[in-house]
């Protein structure tokens, strides 16, 4: 299977609501975001001819799905119910928990939405999100039915 691989950062706060524990309280990350796309076969006309996808576009879809993340407060879709003050740059994610696997899944979907619509030959996704260097999440699977 061939392979691809680009990274964007972002910055953003959160909190893990019902963790008891530091990262139970309002705290940021510098975000790195890994997407690793995968096919076994190479697009073998056009602009991307020998390519599993252009870089330059994949960095460009990943760029649209955290760009909205970022210097934002990411909140839980238990956190919204919660909010008063709907002035402050708060993103609400239909997420259950903030968490780096539950972003990486978020992050995951939306670049699937995004591949589909642009007929991909992309069959697997990766995307991991790094709150430190030492520590990430991850979520992959298929994005196409019949792999």
């Amino acid at each position: 299977m061939y392979s691809v691989r680009v990274e964007q950062t972002f910055s953003a706060a959160h909190k893990l609501v019902g963790y008891d524990g530091p990262c139970g309280r309002w705290h940021g990350h510098n975000y790195k975001v890994v997407v690793v796309a995968s096919s076994t076969e190479l697009h073998d006309e056009g602009q991307e001819f020998g390519m599993v996808i252009d870089l330059t576009v994949l960095k460009g879809l990943l760029k649209q799905v955290i760009d909205p993340l970022d210097h934002r407060t990411l909140l839980s879709e238990w956190q919204e119910r919660e909010l008063k003050d709907k002035k402050a740059s708060y993103v609400p994610l239909l997420i259950p928990r903030t968490t780096s696997e539950h972003l990486a899944r978020y992050v995951w979907l939306k670049l699937k939405h995004l591949l589909s619509e642009r007929n991909s030959k992309v069959e697997r996704l990766r995307v991991e999100v790094w709150e430190s260097e030492k520590s990430y999440g991850a979520f992959e699977e298929n994005i196409q039915e019949n792999v």
